[in-house]
């Protein structure tokens, strides 16, 4: 089993579409979980039918930090391997430990089988102390993180201090959490600005941009 967050500190740059579509190409061969730690719940609203007989699920992913065991995920009925766990709009990471995120995910993943767990993530920034807070337990829980960004100065400056507080709670921790690579979202492929500020992020894998209107058609 591999867990996959998308994440960043910045809002707006298609973490939850991002998420979406990533767990349904994935779940075309495998199974996979969906966990929105996003108290906007977007994912969560955005993937539950209320018409599906099984939509009033009051499980989520407060549930499952404090210690509920009796685990329930939603699948809508037409989504043989696509699951998810629900989010919930308090959820308070200062009330449980870095790590609890990480073990409790892999109780649920063992238990239903699950091949990836997709973790779509709330923006957020790091205290200064590097207290706990919903990206550093996404980052400790990861096997591998996706970044999505607009293709402008202010993003880059945003991307360049996260990857640094990744690599900072990479040694701190001792994980093997790696950098899957960085998505530019909405961007408009004609244009040349989002390229050069593709070739500036050298160290780490570009993954193929994702074009706006695409989303719009679809």
């Amino acid at each position: 089993m591999k867990t996959i967050s998308i994440i960043n500190f910045k809002g707006g740059v298609g973490k939850t579409t991002i998420s979406l579509h990533l767990a349904s190409m994935l779940a075309k061969k495998h199974k996979v979980l969906m966990v929105d730690l996003d108290p906007q719940l977007s994912l969560t609203e955005g993937f539950i039918r209320e018409d599906d007989g099984n939509w009033e699920l009051t499980y989520n992913i407060n549930e499952l930090l404090i210690g509920n065991t009796e685990v329930e995920i939603y699948n809508r009925n037409n989504e043989k391997n696509l699951y998810l766990l629900q989010g919930f709009g308090e959820l308070n990471f200062e009330n449980f430990k870095p790590t609890d995120l990480k073990t409790k995910l892999n109780l649920v993943g063992n238990a239903y089988d699950i091949d990836y767990i997709i973790i779509d993530c709330p923006p957020s920034v790091f205290q200064n102390q590097m207290k706990n807070s919903h990206p550093i337990s996404s980052i400790i829980a990861s096997d591998f993180l996706i970044i999505p960004i607009k293709a402008d100065a202010y993003s880059m400056k945003g991307l360049m201090k996260f990857v640094k507080a990744v690599y900072q709670l990479k040694e701190k921790y001792k994980l093997n959490t790696q950098i899957a690579g960085v998505v530019f979202n909405f961007v408009v492929e004609r244009r040349r600005n989002w390229k050069l500020y593709r070739n500036e992020f050298f160290n780490n894998p570009v993954l193929p941009s994702i074009n706006r209107f695409y989303f719009r058609l679809s």
